[in-house]
Order: structure tokens, then C-alpha cells, then sequence
């Protein structure tokens, strides 16, 4: 074999090594996108009112009545201004914080991205007012809120709905609705509030049941 084929054939040798070397060097495979971590929400326990401060309340548009059996409860000083009604104090003779079963009730339901609520109270014979609302983890757009009532003659339904500016919770009040004889009330599941991150935060349903008589 000639010199000159002897450098050809090494010449060759030597393309084919940087040509393998190419391949082995090259940029390495992008890898998978990592699962999110998951994310816990803190549970938080319940608060019972124990007693009230008359001047604060005062200063802030309200007075606390006491009523003939001995409860106690922080009321509007202008029946139109719009102010909810505080939580009903059972006398003393009951446990703290407790609700009389009669002719009230309240329920929290607790899930992954918030919880729902929903306060019920007898404000006169076969008369009751509701609220209920919803507190979200991130900042809610928009919701939808039904609330399905039953009494001695039927079901009935109350509900709302629209946009919120980022609100990280919301509730609404429903007053001087008509139930005779008892009121079997629920937040529908299929009540909802739209978080920023796009999520669609269903409710999980509470529930109360008291005496209208």
C-alpha cells in the first residue's frame, strides 16, 4: 500500500471518529416537566362568641338586645342600613357558643381549595333569614350560588350569582323567607367560585335544619 493510500485511510478513519463524537456530544433530550408539589391548606378550627364590648359595637352601627329568655345578639341600630345580624349568644345556663337547634343552625364544609358555610335563624313564626358564602385559597373571579330550601309544603330555591374583583371570599343574605313548620336548607353541590388560577371551586354541601313554629 502507498504512502498517499496510507494517508487517505487515516484521513477517513479520522472523519468517521468526528462524526460519532458529533452524535455522542450533541444537546442531551430536554426532560419531563415535574408534577406540581402538592399543596396543603391549613385547617382551621372553629370560634364561639363569649360575650360582647357595647361601646365597639355602638361605634360601628350596632346594639345588643337581649331577648325575653335571655339570649343575646348584636343587631343593626338602623334596620336599613344594611348591616348583617350578629351571631345568637344562648344564656348563660347553655353551653359557650352553642346554637339553639330549634330555631337555628349553622354548618361549615371544609375541601381542598376553600371551604362553604351557610347560617340559618328564625326571625318570626314560619319566618327565617339565611346567609351563606364561601372563603377560597387564591382569589375567586366569578361564582354561582344556589341554596335549595325545603319546608312542610315543598322545595324553593335561593341562590345568586356574578363577577368579583379577586375576592377571596364572598357571602350573600336572604331575609324574611316564608317556611312553615321547619326548614331542611342546603348549599346546592353544584354551587361554585371561579379562582384566578382558572380552578372551578365546587361547594360540598352544608346543610341545617331547624323549627319554624
Amino acid at each position: 500500500m502507498t504512502i498517499s493510500m496510507l494517508v487517505r485511510r487515516a484521513a477517513a478513519i479520522g472523519a468517521a471518529v468526528i462524526a460519532v463524537s458529533g452524535v455522542i456530544a450533541g444537546p442531551a433530550l430536554a426532560s419531563a416537566p415535574r408534577a406540581p408539589a402538592p399543596r396543603h391548606v391549613l385547617e382551621r378550627q372553629g370560634m364561639y362568641v363569649a360575650g360582647f364590648d357595647a361601646a365597639v359595637a355602638k361605634a360601628h352601627g350596632y346594639k345588643i338586645v337581649t331577648y325575653a329568655n335571655g339570649d343575646m345578639q348584636a343587631v343593626p341600630i338602623n334596620p336599613r342600613s344594611g348591616l348583617p345580624k350578629g351571631t345568637l349568644l344562648v344564656k348563660a345556663s347553655a353551653p359557650k357558643g352553642t346554637i339553639r337547634p330549634d330555631d337555628s343552625g349553622y354548618s361549615k364544609e371544609y375541601g381542598d381549595c376553600g371551604d362553604s358555610w351557610i347560617y340559618g335563624y328564625q326571625i318570626g313564626a314560619h319566618k327565617i333569614d339565611l346567609e351563606s358564602g364561601f372563603d377560597v385559597v387564591l382569589p375567586a373571579v366569578k361564582y354561582r350560588w344556589t341554596i335549595l330550601l325545603t319546608d312542610f309544603n315543598g322545595d324553593s330555591e335561593q341562590g345568586d350569582s356574578g363577577w368579583l374583583a379577586e375576592d377571596s371570599s364572598w357571602s350573600g343574605e336572604w331575609n324574611d323567607l316564608t317556611q312553615y313548620e321547619w326548614t331542611n336548607d342546603q348549599v346546592e353541590n353544584s354551587s361554585y367560585a371561579e379562582l384566578t388560577d382558572g380552578e372551578i371551586c365546587f361547594s360540598t354541601g352544608p346543610m341545617i335544619t331547624f323549627n319554624t313554629n
